[in-house]
């Protein structure tokens, strides 16, 4: 019987949004902040009170009462990835000392994360919103032939978020939103077999449901905080696993397995300095302690392993955000941030399927008002994440990673505001 030294079921934490990426392209773990490509610039600093495009509709529902015209809102970021791994496999069938890499190994890829957002006041009262975000993802890549294709090669996720929002001004300085998420994901995993040379791929979807509110409140006419909310989802995830071993015919199972994605708490400020100044802020609070383990069933051809509870055991992480805007003239607008970003991982539970670490991040950015209802933003982001440690020893999985990880990501992002 061939021995199975890897982990398949981690196909469900590693993952890709619309086009994917991995764990320092975004928030921590395989969050994703880039629902707004215009919010590139400074990081999303503000973005529950700031509410001056339709992507308030996601990140504060409430400020959609802000938008005195219909407006549309439609980006794109761009997210090149490089995580390289260097360390042993450890696991059964492979020697007793592991599977060394001699080396950093590359698994990295190119990523692109789309975003659609739309408000339409009804009256001076109410606001209705949606959008279509990716909220959640990661894609990984390593190569099929190395020393840790025993315990990754392709990994990915694509989840896709469809919001409605309706808000409500309840008086002059205090406004609340209210919405609901219907979110669709699909996982895919590759990986290698220990020899005779085989693999498994394990493909999963599901629909999960779930909702968001917020509220906001105008202090003066010159700043205003928001707090925010989006619940947590639970993805009952069905599909098929198949084992194909190189030779003879290969083997399928029905796969199920469980997946689920954290509550996100935001407060953010925003306030005008001056007539050319903003300063902006948010806390981001994200439950991850919800996410302990992943629960895969039905795996074809491993009978040792047909279900396997990974332990994962996340942590709640923060996000701290400052930023500045600066306006040049009324046409050219231009953006700063500093933010430091908090991993949900701990070491023991730390693969290279997300070797995730804290982070520091510099964003710059600018908007350029090219006409009277046409607005455009164009951001930048680099994270600083610098050496992590890899240790998944006490993942209770039969394949262990131990060593060093170096990730190195950019964010470039681009939008287009229509009023319409």
């Amino acid at each position: 019987m061939l021995r199975f030294p890897t982990k398949p079921w981690r196909s469900l934490v590693a993952a890709a949004i619309l086009g994917a990426f991995v764990s320092n392209g975004y928030a921590g773990a395989f969050q994703v902040w880039e629902e707004s490509a215009a919010g590139t610039g400074d990081y999303h600093a503000g973005g529950a009170a700031e509410a001056d495009d339709a992507s308030t509709e996601f990140y504060n529902p409430a400020g959609m009462t802000r938008l005195t015209q219909p407006q549309v809102s439609f980006g794109v970021a761009y997210i090149p990835l490089d995580v390289q791994f260097d360390g042993k496999i450890k696991g059964p069938g492979l020697a007793a000392g592991g599977s060394p890499t001699d080396g950093y190994i590359d698994g990295g890829t190119d990523n692109w994360v789309p975003n659609f957002h739309f408000v339409y006041p009804i009256n001076e009262i109410v606001a209705l919103g949606f959008g279509v975000t990716a909220p959640f993802g990661l894609k990984t890549d390593y190569p099929q032939v190395s020393p840790v294709e025993y315990a990754a090669t392709l990994t990915k996720l694509y989840t896709i978020n469809y919001n409605p929002n309706i808000a409500f001004q309840i008086s002059q300085a205090f406004s609340m939103g209210v919405g609901f998420d219907a979110l669709y994901g699909t996982a895919n995993y590759n990986q290698a077999y220990i020899l005779p040379t085989a693999h498994l791929n394990n493909d999963l979807s599901a629909w999960g449901y779930g909702w968001n509110m917020g509220v906001l409140y105008q202090f003066t006419p010159a700043t205003r905080v928001g707090v925010s909310y989006r619940s947590k989802i639970v993805f009952n995830g069905t599909g098929t696993s198949t084992e194909t071993a190189g030779f003879g015919t290969p083997t399928s199972s029905n796969l199920k397995a469980t997946l689920n994605l954290p509550a996100t708490t935001t407060f953010s400020l925003y306030s005008d300095v001056t007539d050319r100044w903003a300063v902006l802020s948010s806390i981001y609070y994200t439950q991850w302690s919800v996410f302990q383990s992943i629960n895969l069933q039905n795996l074809a051809g491993i009978p040792a392993f047909a279900d396997v509870n990974d332990v994962m055991n996340y942590k709640n992480s923060w996000n701290l955000v400052l930023g500045t805007h600066y306006k040049i003239t009324k046409k050219w607008m231009l953006k700063w941030a500093i933010a430091w970003d908090q991993t949900p991982t701990q070491l023991g539970y730390r693969d290279i399927r997300l070797p995730d670490g804290d982070r520091y991040v510099l964003a710059a950015g600018a908007h350029w008002q090219i006409t009277e209802r046409t607005g455009w933003d164009l951001g930048y982001a680099h994270f600083f994440t610098g050496i992590v440690n890899v240790d998944s020893t006490l993942s209770s999985a039969p394949t262990t990673e131990l060593g060093t990880a170096k990730n190195n990501t950019n964010v470039i992002g681009t939008q287009l505001t229509i009023n319409l």
